[in-house]
């Protein structure tokens, strides 16, 4: 996943490293135990930053989730543009 993909996920008042740290963080804990694993203290705790720092780019786990659906979406819309470009995989 490029950081370009990461910039689109956050908030447009500032792209931060904190708040893509949070998006990658709650990616990761969305793989390993689902969505009743997910919360902003979790995140946070994952991403190695205080417990009010996801707070600083997402209002609360509604947003983030949002953040994170957004860059799911975005990713699928390149692959989905790619294989457009080459169907069958052939370049």
């Amino acid at each position: 996943m490029t950081d370009t993909v990461f910039l689109a996920a956050v908030p447009p008042f500032g792209v931060k490293l904190t708040a893509i740290a949070c998006v990658s963080a709650a990616m990761e804990l969305l793989e390993e135990s689902g969505e009743t694993a997910l919360s902003l203290r979790a995140v946070a705790r994952r991403a190695g930053v205080s417990p009010a720092a996801p707070y600083r780019h997402y209002a609360d786990r509604e947003a983030l989730v949002s953040a994170v659906a957004a860059l799911g979406y975005r990713e699928l819309a390149e692959r989905l543009a790619a294989a457009r470009c080459h169907p069958l995989g052939r370049p």
